[in-house]
């Protein structure tokens, strides 16, 4: 793929709030590659590839997998035993028990029942809302680690002296939290040391021969002349450093975090930033174009699940829902709603609602200025189809100020910029069966077009539908 030349190494990252398809994108890029490497997140975010045999969703296997390349989850990753064992499980069924080797760093930090714990401690602390997470406890455990308490997967498969010394330790620092949780009974019976050894031991047992220095092993591939691609967790504006703090992920989940949760020296690093043509986000947090309610938004696809099979009930409802678009009359609810139908902005770990925004060229921009990709993979193109125009965020207005472009105001302040919005043309045909640029309409060309020129990025790939065939190179 031409695309790739001028790089041996590549990393796809997020460009939004998560939930752009970079596991379909990872998934496409991974036959011109030799390893993919998850190297940050945990199993609080995940990817989801549709390959013939099925739909395989990954939090913590990457999504080279179905292509039959190495695979490896380094030492960035906040590793949950039980999440991994069940998706390895689920993958062999849809795949086949031959797959390709999959290796997880020996130093992962290890998720254990006592984090949870902790977790619903915090949320009960500071207000559901703040951050409404995942409750797949990585906070938790990027605290732990930091505080340089947090127990490893070789720890599990050493010495268990040392292992249970570590856990009381462990214990003696949640106790006070634990027994305050006890007797205000959030909590009833809390597991020992000795349980919860005796749980990741066999856990981490099931996985010994998977086990390695992962640093090693791609220092080596590298040093090979083989080619690596690493693959992004959550997006620029959910970095703990560059996002929308506080209400960030803990992990990097930039371009910039390669080569220090992998341990690899820094070096010559290709980049490509997938976005969707229309942003979502979920949990709590500022999007500046969102068109509806967070909180009604997430609760949408449970209310009405039978809007997210296909069947009369789906086609129907996006049918009347367009009309009532394209005629100027359909609520802010109604407009976010079929967007969430249309593409199924349900989340891969949680099952809840995504919420969607207009087009937001700022974000994307600021994004862009993080990562430094050297393309754009433009995602769900097809949602805009049959519409009359669609809202494009241009700029910001930050206290009567337009931003520059790359600009953004504090995160905490993110909430008080206002979208200066321009209207652009759809079109109507279907393009989910274009499979080159030519194909596309006109006005779809030309959005794609002055999109990108906004961006000061080359849209390279461009997905029209989930399949993993349904790209445009360009």
């Amino acid at each position: 793929m031409n695309i790739l030349e001028n790089f041996r190494h590549w990393v796809i990252v997020g460009g939004q709030w998560g939930d752009e398809a970079k596991g379909k994108i990872t998934d496409l890029l991974a036959p011109f590659f030799d390893y993919v490497v998850r190297y940050a997140g945990g199993s609080n975010a995940g990817h989801t590839t549709h390959v013939p045999e099925g739909k395989i969703v990954g939090h913590l296997i990457p999504s080279g997998l179905a292509q039959g390349k190495t695979c490896v989850v380094g030492r960035g990753v906040f590793f949950d035993f039980d999440a991994f064992l069940k998706e390895f499980s689920d993958v062999e069924k849809i795949l086949g028990k031959n797959l390709p080797s999959i290796w997880i760093d020996e130093a992962c930090t290890v998720r254990t029942p006592w984090h949870s714990y902790l977790e619903t401690w915090f949320e009960k602390t500071r207000g559901s809302r703040w951050g409404n997470t995942t409750q797949k406890a990585i906070s938790p455990m990027a605290s732990i680690r930091a505080a340089r308490l947090d127990i490893k997967i070789a720890d599990l498969l050493g010495d268990k002296h040392s292992l249970m010394v570590k856990l009381g330790i462990l214990q003696e620092v949640f106790k006070p939290i634990f027994e305050t949780m006890r007797q205000s009974g959030v909590i009833v019976n809390i597991a020992s040391p000795d349980e919860v050894g005796s749980y990741l031991i066999g856990q981490a047992e099931q996985i010994r021969k998977k086990v390695r220095d992962t640093r090693r092993l791609l220092l080596a591939a590298s040093k090979q002349g083989q080619r690596i691609l690493f693959e992004g967790a959550q997006a620029a504006l959910l970095d703990a450093n560059w996002g929308t703090w506080p209400y960030t992920s803990s992990p990097s989940s930039t371009a910039g975090g390669v080569f220090a949760e992998t341990g690899l020296p820094p070096g010559p690093l290709g980049v490509g930033m997938v976005v969707k043509i229309l942003p979502t986000r979920v949990g709590a947090g500022p999007m500046p174009t969102e068109i509806w309610d967070r909180v009604e938004a997430e609760q949408f696809s449970k209310q009405r699940p039978e809007l997210f099979e296909q069947g009369p009930s789906r086609d129907n409802f996006l049918s009347q829902y367009l009309a009532n678009i394209n005629a100027q009359t359909a609520t802010e609810a109604e407009i976010s709603q079929y967007f969430q139908v249309l593409g199924d902005e349900r989340g891969s770990t949680t099952g809840r609602g995504r919420s969607v925004g207009y087009i937001d060229i700022p974000a994307i921009q600021y994004a862009a200025e993080i990562n430094g990709p050297q393309f754009l993979a433009l995602t769900k193109l097809d949602m805009l189809s049959g519409l009359n125009s669609i809202k494009v965020a241009v700029a910001y207005r930050y206290q009567g100020q337009i931003l520059e472009a790359g600009a953004l105001p504090p995160a905490n302040h993110l909430h008080e910029v206002r979208s200066i919005y321009e209207e652009w043309p759809c079109w109507q045909e279907d393009i989910r069966d274009c499979r080159n640029f030519v194909d596309l309409p006109p006005k779809a060309q030309n959005l794609v077009v002055k999109f990108e020129e906004l961006i000061k990025v080359p849209i390279r790939l461009i997905s029209v539908k989930p399949t993993r065939e349904a790209v445009i190179v360009r």
